[in-house]
């Protein structure tokens, strides 16, 4: 056998959700208002790239359903944030990774004189200022398409509550992006209004918050008796 190989005993899903739950019971746990719970947070996106690096070796391995398994967590850490707050995640995600934490970057890089120069007066201003402010230059992922491509490999390769919870969350993300249209498509097509209630609980809870998503859109976009629709269910 290869040396350079290590073999570890478990089950990379059981894992991976296990640190999801893990990491939703800790932000339970922790006061919202202090500064630990924006510091946990900021674990969130290293959260999601793991389950996406077992999502994508559950795929080369052939083995699609602990894929999309894994792809559902994904979706569930993406769907309920609007492009501009996940656009500003990502961001913070990539400066962290090429500066380290910010809390560390000496205050002389972040002030008005923190512009990159040649020449460099240490009697006016820090050294630490001579490089300027560091900046990152990102180009921000499409999250509408990495929805739809989550969501279809789970429509093929999921389990039924896998299936339902990742229509529930694609319905919800295009209602935030004021995709009305979209997202009511998607409803009366899968006929979730009819099978909703034989699922679980929490399921039950996020078609709730779909239809209060969806008919918070509607009114939105101006659509009084379509919104009037999805709030009454």
């Amino acid at each position: 056998s290869d040396s350079n190989v290590l073999r570890v005993v478990g089950n990379l899903v059981t894992f991976v959700v296990r640190l999801e739950e893990e990491f939703t019971k800790s932000l339970q746990r922790i006061d919202p208002h202090t500064q630990e719970y924006i510091t946990r947070l900021r674990d969130e996106p290293s959260l999601v790239k793991l389950a996406s690096l077992a999502c994508g070796y559950y795929q080369r391995v052939g083995d699609n359903r602990s894929a999309s398994t894994v792809a559902l967590l994904q979706i569930e850490h993406l769907y309920y944030k609007h492009d501009s707050i996940a656009n500003a995640v990502y961001k913070a995600q990539k400066f962290t990774e090429a500066y380290g934490a910010t809390g560390d970057i000496h205050p002389a890089c972040q002030g008005e004189t923190a512009t990159a120069t040649a020449n460099c007066d240490i009697e006016k201003y820090h050294p630490a200022a001579a490089n300027g402010s560091p900046k990152v230059e990102v180009e921000f992922p499409d999250t509408a398409t990495e929805m739809r491509e989550l969501c279809q490999f789970i429509y093929r390769h999921g389990d039924d509550r896998c299936r339902t919870r990742a229509m529930l969350c694609h319905i919800t993300h295009h209602s935030l992006h004021d995709r009305f249209y979209d997202g009511r498509d998607l409803l009366l097509m899968s006929h979730l209004q009819e099978s909703v209630y034989m699922t679980d609980i929490s399921t039950q809870i996020l078609f709730n918050r779909m239809m209060v998503t969806l008919g918070l859109c509607a009114f939105r976009k101006g659509l009084v008796t379509e919104a009037h629709g999805c709030l009454s269910e």
